[in-house]
């Protein structure tokens, strides 16, 4: 019906006042605004009055001050009680008196008064002229419009022990001595304070605002992330942000209360040995005692935030998962961890252990569920830390490769100190499987080169024997990965190298010696003699020459192949060229071929013979004449 632009930054604050007159709005710089709302119009509907304007339901009255500019969060009219709540300042709510009309009127009436009589005062000092003109104030007539900081004013100021996050008026709390407002506070904790009625006389003692009940279990202060029940039901341990309690179900009494960080959850030891175990958000896993509350072990488990921990039944081993995506399993006496098992790719957020532990169920942020069986085999601890160190060292070599910001064997000019760092540089990451790429590169290298050899020596030997006695010479033994694929060892090559993934393959190619860049040029000769990928060809040629430029030019040796290189690629591109260029142009005549067909075929349909088919051609093939319009 109507839309209103009522602030110029956010509102978070709206109340309408029991008689459905006014309408209260609070923003976040501190202002509240009233609104009146017209009955009448608002009982007829949108309508349009004789200037051809909409009528207006909202009109602005105008701006109430705050003792405090701050974000009005909360308004609040009381239901039959003239008061008005606003909550400005996070400790303090401010009351404001609602005036009736007569107390209006006795207070313009004391105003005049006071007016008249300061004027008595100055005219009896024989300043009657001047101070006529300066302080002569016209008479209000009774009938003047009410303001609204006639109709409101300010008369106390509610603040409670913590911040507050709302409040509200208790209905049932109104005596004739005052109303009753009830807070909760960020503290977990509820108060209700008395505020007593504005004195009639001023001869009256000043009002105060009274505490008069308060509601302050010994609970958490903070949102609980945890709870867990002992074997017995006897006990419930509850963590959160900062601390851990134990409580008692019969009485629900807190028997103990242990300091920690953010605890997101907890289980009790099987047996009820007054063990407790908490993980958190700070990565450790603690073992706390509920005798003293002391806490007899920490763990540093995982490198993330840790969300949850399970034991196994009747067993002091328990697993705990976190956001590092790993899955460990530890043990509660030797407070050493067993195995670690990793399969997820997204942070692991629940945990279920099997009641005979053999087996456990994971849930991780990728949507995925996965079980993990226990086997029957022995597992070695010395195993594992091993396989944990050759982790630790791949990881630290391709950190430190990735850690260079350089173009790899390249110098500056005149510059005898090493490598340069480069202004701009592809984009590369060495991973542990771009590491493996490589390794398989030059695997397949050795095993062609090896080959080649023995062909060439094979190949010797028949040009030394007579023409007649060379079907006697027997076959080399080949490798049995070559013999098995029936491929020799260019092709073979070839074949490892199309099986690199292309974003891995610059990454790749970094990892090979020169020596082994050396033979791969040799094959990229050859397949480009044989016209076997010629793209794959290109891009491994200019990363290689732009990685090893310096190498490449002063060895001698590659000079011949270069020159080889470039004649059968320049060979091969062009009869790619030719190949592409005698494609687009069957594919242009077959797109000629299908628009006259359908031209005509639209012709034949409207019934034109063949020269009305020239003549409406010749008009479509005319030129538009270009004008050009100037204001």
């Amino acid at each position: 019906m109507q839309t209103v632009v009522a602030h110029q930054a956010e509102i978070w604050s709206m109340d309408v006042d029991p008689v459905g007159e006014l309408i209260f709005t609070g923003s976040t710089d501190g202002e509240l605004k009233a609104w009146s709302v017209d009955s009448d119009a608002l009982e007829e509907g949108v309508k349009t009055n004789e200037s051809g304007e909409l009528t207006k339901i909202i009109n602005p009255v105008g701006s109430l001050p705050l003792t405090l500019n701050h974000r009005v969060s909360q308004i609040s009219f009381h239901p039959f009680e003239p008061y008005l709540a606003v909550q400005s300042h996070e400790r303090s709510v401010e009351i404001f008196n609602i005036r009736t009309e007569e107390e209006i009127k006795k207070k313009r009436a004391r105003k005049k008064q006071r007016q008249r009589e300061k004027q008595r005062k100055k005219q009896e000092k024989g300043k009657e002229t001047a101070m006529d003109e300066e302080m002569d104030v016209p008479a209000e007539d009774e009938n003047d419009n009410i303001g609204l900081t006639d109709l409101f004013s300010s008369y106390l100021t509610v603040r409670g022990s913590s911040k507050i996050r709302s409040f509200d008026f208790v209905n049932a709390g109104v005596t004739k001595s005052g109303i009753q407002i009830l807070l909760a506070l960020n503290s977990n904790a509820l108060e209700i304070c008395n505020v007593p009625r504005k004195p009639q006389t001023k001869s009256d003692e000043p009002p105060e605002v009274n505490r008069t009940y308060s509601l302050d279990l010994p609970g958490h202060r903070t949102d609980i992330r945890t709870l867990s029940l002992s074997s017995t039901d006897e006990l419930l341990a509850s963590g959160s942000n900062g601390s851990v309690k134990i409580w008692n179900m019969r009485t629900t009494a807190c028997i103990r209360t242990l300091d920690c960080e953010y605890a997101i959850c907890s289980t009790f030891l099987p047996g009820d040995r007054h063990l407790i175990v908490t993980c958190s958000a700070d990565k450790n896993v603690k073992i706390w005692g509920l005798d003293f509350g002391d806490c007899h072990k920490s763990i540093f488990a995982h490198e993330e935030s840790i969300m949850q921990v399970a034991f196994e039944k009747d067993s002091h081993y328990f697993w705990t998962v976190g956001k590092d995506k790993w899955v460990k399993y530890w043990d509660g006496d030797r407070f050493e961890n067993i195995q670690k098992l990793d399969g997820h790719h997204g942070e692991i957020w629940a945990l279920a252990v099997s009641n005979f532990g053999k087996f456990v169920v994971t849930g991780s942020h990728d949507k995925s569920i996965r079980v993990w069986e226990k086997l029957e085999d022995q597992l070695f601890l010395e195993e594992e830390r091993e396989r944990e160190l050759e982790e630790l060292y791949e990881r630290g070599v391709v950190d430190s490769m990735n850690r260079s910001n350089h173009i790899p064997n390249q110098e500056g000019p005149g510059d005898e100190s090493g490598p340069t760092e480069a202004e701009s540089t592809t984009v590369n990451k060495q991973t542990a499987d771009t590491l493996m790429a490589g390794e398989k590169i030059m695997e397949a290298l050795e095993i062609a080169d090896a080959d080649m050899k023995v062909m060439q020596e094979y190949e010797n030997i028949v040009a030394k024997v007579p023409p007649a006695e060379a079907d006697k010479v027997p076959l080399p033994t080949r490798h049995a990965i070559l013999t098995a694929y029936d491929l020799d060892g260019p092709a073979y090559v070839l074949k490892v190298v199309q099986a690199i993934q292309s974003t891995a393959l610059h990454d790749a190619l970094l990892v090979l010696p020169f020596s082994k860049v050396v033979s791969l040029m040799t094959y990229l000769n050859e397949w480009a003699i044989k016209d076997l990928n010629t793209p794959l060809i290109s891009r491994i040629l200019f990363f290689l020459l732009r990685t090893h430029h310096h190498q490449i030019v002063s060895n001698r040796t590659m000079r011949g192949v270069l020159v080889d290189l470039r004649t059968h690629l320049r060979d091969a591109l062009k009869r790619q060229k030719d190949e592409i260029s005698y494609n687009l142009a069957a594919l242009q005549y077959v797109r000629q071929q299908h628009e006259a067909n359908r031209i005509a075929h639209f012709y034949e349909q409207e019934d034109m013979d063949e020269a009305k088919v020239r003549a409406r051609l010749a008009e479509g093939g005319k030129k538009r004449k270009r004008i050009s319009v100037k204001a």
